[in-house]
């Protein structure tokens, strides 16, 4: 059972085609679509377009082979056997396969050779049916065997590339720069399709290579400042503090006693707001300050602060020394060869820094000292040197090793290229082994698929059986009579051939009903009489009922529910697909499609088995372009209150100008919108004359002069809603899709839904109720 199209690549007006997404097939199907949108391409479609062998449509439908609806399987070519299984009657299937009014009086075509004449023996054409038919069911199965075959090689190939990406991102990443985290199966499916490099070479490095991915990888190093520690301004600083003197007013016993005169500087401090000492109670007198003050007066308090900031400045610098020391590269982190003579080095730096750190701190105390000695002039001790600390052999060693480093990264990037090599010589011979097998199967497949083409063209141009000659007349007889509803037409079988007698002579010059009504006869007998079983076929039926006047697509609809009924508990056919353009004949189907609209309550669920669809056809870009024309298949809700559309032609009248008008004004996008003709203007005629005609049946009779009964205080408005509908109802259609209503257009429409609502406000709101848009008539009756 064809359960949903998926897609269309390139079929006529079906350009990178989808259906609407909620569109699914069940066991019944109507199709209700306006002519030029799309709907004879879909049935051939549906039957797979068998004269397309390439599948160059591309064409993707989903399927469900067995009974149980959660099993579906996507089918993507002519091979399959379902398309076997789909019979299309269209107007192609009466041209191929009836011939009407021939001089000679045959009356069949080339496809149906029972009616025109029996050709080979029965036995013959069996046998070769029995032979493609075994052929088919054993190739059938090659090809499914051969498929597997072929996928576990290709599985098997990809999984040998698949282990030995994980293995080089173990062991080779970060080693290489095209060894990194994104190195997967592809790189290694490259790297087989060239040819591998000579083994020799690879075989003579292997050690070598070895020992260079074993090396630990070594980092840059970056050199050390080549000036850490300035202490060239700190040494002349601290000289240039030692001798300054201060020339103030000094007192005798605080310039010889230096503990005193540190003392007695504090003691002015702690005494700033104070009149009495704090450790003798005597009174500070005004003179005893006036004297100290001028003991330690700017000069003093200056040279007093810049020993106290050089003292800072030595203990950064130290800090600084300690900071450099402990900062010096490890030597492990050089190669071996060289970390001896960095140690060296290392140490001669470490050896000055502590020299560095011992003479600063000799500066501080001297400093220190000189707080103490503020009137005297101190020198530095000429073994207190501090010199500047050498670098630049350090900075050469690092140097050498980053060279070497650089170096090491290149020969190592080239070792791992050849261990990736002698990796993928490990896989090659069993890779090549499943890809050559895959190519095999390949090439077997190819065969197979040529083969079975051939053996399911003998089945379509070699019919199982004739068709009973017999039988055949008396189904003539019967059924198309019934479907006509008359008896002039008569059958008879002789000399291989069918004559059409109508009272009793040669009938002539046939109507398209009468073609049309022998032609499905035909093919539904046609459907059991090649052998075919009907309840594996699905059957998809194009517009059945062209050129029938309403009595006969009563029957026609009567024959196919009869026949072919797929919602009976035992069904004569798989699936059935009915199209059409006439919507009388839709609403014969109103009450099989509510049969199968099933039951969505979980305590009485019951699955659905009917679909109903419509087609529209939109317009892409400008109209005047090739293709602009774009089909869209929308599926109706059967559940919902749309079905009652199908009830009465004034219900679908009202229902689709409604819709047709609330999409045009509000751009909405009702979910059962049916869409039921292309032409608004005179569909809306057709509504109103409905209306009024059961309201005003004394005036029936002229359109405008009931318009204007109804109107008859509103003149102009009765003028306006006449004239554009007169104007507007009878253009031909637009073959690229439903026309756009001009604001007149609109204007006209919603005046007559307004008339509609003046006349009987109780029969306007009761149809918009119960055709589900009762929460759109405020839009219907607005500008």
């Amino acid at each position: 059972m064809i359960k949903r199209i998926i897609s269309v690549r390139d079929f006529r007006c079906y350009q990178s085609w989808k259906p609407h997404r909620k569109a699914a097939f069940h066991r019944l199907n109507l199709v209700y679509a306006p002519n030029g949108t799309g709907k004879s391409t879909l049935a051939e479609l549906l039957s797979g377009v068998p004269r397309d062998e390439q599948w160059s449509h591309g064409m993707r439908v989903e399927i469900q082979p067995g009974d149980d609806p959660s099993q579906t399987v996507t089918v993507d070519g002519p091979e399959h056997w379902i398309w076997d299984n789909v019979r299309l009657f269209n107007a192609e299937y009466v041209r191929r396969n009836l011939r009407f009014n021939a001089d000679d009086g045959d009356t069949a075509g080339a496809d149906a050779p029972a009616l025109l004449y029996l050709g080979e023996k029965d036995v013959e054409r069996q046998e070769r049916r029995k032979q493609a038919q075994q052929e088919i069911e054993r190739l059938t199965q090659l090809l499914k065997e051969s498929r597997k075959e072929r996928d576990s090689a290709d599985r098997e190939a990809g999984d040998l590339c698949t282990a030995l990406g994980r293995r080089v991102n173990d062991t080779l990443r970060g080693k290489a720069p095209c060894f990194s985290r994104q190195f997967d199966k592809r790189h290694v499916v490259n790297a087989l399709a060239e040819p591998p490099p000579a083994w020799a070479e690879l075989h003579s490095t292997h050690e070598q290579d070895r020992a260079l991915l074993n090396t630990a990888s070594a980092e840059q190093i970056p050199p050390v400042d080549p000036d850490p520690l300035p202490v060239g301004d700190v040494l002349s600083q601290t000289c240039a503090l030692l001798a300054r003197t201060v020339a103030s007013e000094a007192v005798a016993g605080l310039r010889d006693r230096p503990d005193h005169e540190t003392w007695v500087r504090r003691g002015l401090e702690l005494h700033a707001d104070l009149d009495t000492c704090a450790f003798c109670e005597g009174d500070i007198t005004p003179q005893r300050r006036e004297r100290l003050d001028r003991h330690f007066d700017e000069a003093y308090t200056r040279l007093l602060r810049d020993l106290d900031e050089s003292l800072r400045q030595i203990r950064r610098l130290r800090d600084r020394a300690k900071e450099f020391s402990t900062a010096l590269p490890h030597e492990a982190q050089f190669f071996e060869d060289l970390r001896e003579e960095y140690a060296g080095a290392a140490k001669e730096i470490h050896a000055a820094l502590t020299a560095l750190v011992d003479d600063l701190d000799r500066m501080s105390e001297l400093l220190e000292e000189k707080k103490t000695a503020m009137f005297a002039d101190l020198n530095l001790p000429v073994d207190v040197v501090p010199g500047k600390i050498d670098t630049s052999m350090v900075n050469g060693i690092i140097g050498e090793h980053n060279d070497r480093t650089h170096s090491l990264e290149s020969g190592r990037a080239e070792a791992a290229e050849r261990q990736f090599q002698r990796m993928l010589r490990e896989i090659r011979e069993p890779w090549g082994r499943h890809r050559d097998r895959a190519a095999e199967l390949t090439a077997r497949i190819d065969d197979a698929e040529g083969a079975l083409r051939n053996n399911q063209e003998i089945l379509r141009q070699s019919p199982a059986e004739g068709l009973d000659p017999h039988h055949l007349v008396s189904t003539l007889n019967t059924d198309v009579n019934s479907l006509l509803r008359r008896a002039d037409l008569t059958f008879e079988y002789h000399g291989d051939r069918y004559r059409l007698l109508r009272h009793g002579t040669p009938a002539r010059h046939l109507s398209e009903g009468e073609k049309t009504a022998i032609a499905l006869v035909y093919f539904l007998v046609s459907l059991t009489g090649h052998g075919q079983d009907l309840q594996r076929t699905i059957v998809v039926v194009d517009d059945p009922v062209s050129s029938l006047d309403d009595q006969v697509m009563t029957g026609v609809q009567s024959m196919l529910v009869s026949q072919l009924d797929p919602l009976s508990p035992q069904p004569p056919c798989r699936q059935l697909f009915v199209l059409t353009h006439n919507a009388a004949f839709l609403r014969m189907w109103a009450k099989e499609l509510t049969r199968g609209r099933g039951n969505r309550n979980p305590n009485k669920f019951v699955p659905v088995t009917a679909s109903l669809h419509m087609m529209k056809s939109t317009r892409r870009g400008s109209t005047t372009e090739p293709g602009s024309r774009r089909p869209e298949l929308t599926p109706v809700d059967l559940a919902t209150k749309n079905i009652e559309v199908l009830e009465s032609e004034y219900h679908r009248l009202f229902y689709q100008v409604a819709h047709d008008l609330l999409e045009s004004c509000a751009s909405i996008d009702v979910e059962a919108d049916l869409r039921l003709i292309t032409e608004s203007s005179n569909s809306t005629r057709q509504l109103l004359e409905h209306f009024l005609e059961f309201s005003y049946p004394n005036q029936a009779g002229k359109f405008v002069n009931v318009v204007e009964h109804a109107l008859k205080n509103e003149p102009v408005r009765a003028r306006r809603i006449s004239t554009l509908l007169n104007s507007n109802s009878h253009r031909s259609p637009d073959p690229e899709g439903k026309e756009l209503l001009s604001d007149e257009a609109r204007g006209a429409i919603t005046d007559v839904f307004r008339l509609m609502n003046e006349v009987n406000p109780g029969h306007f709101d009761g149809m918009c109720n119960r055709l589900g848009i009762g929460e759109h008539t405020g839009m219907l009756l607005s500008d």
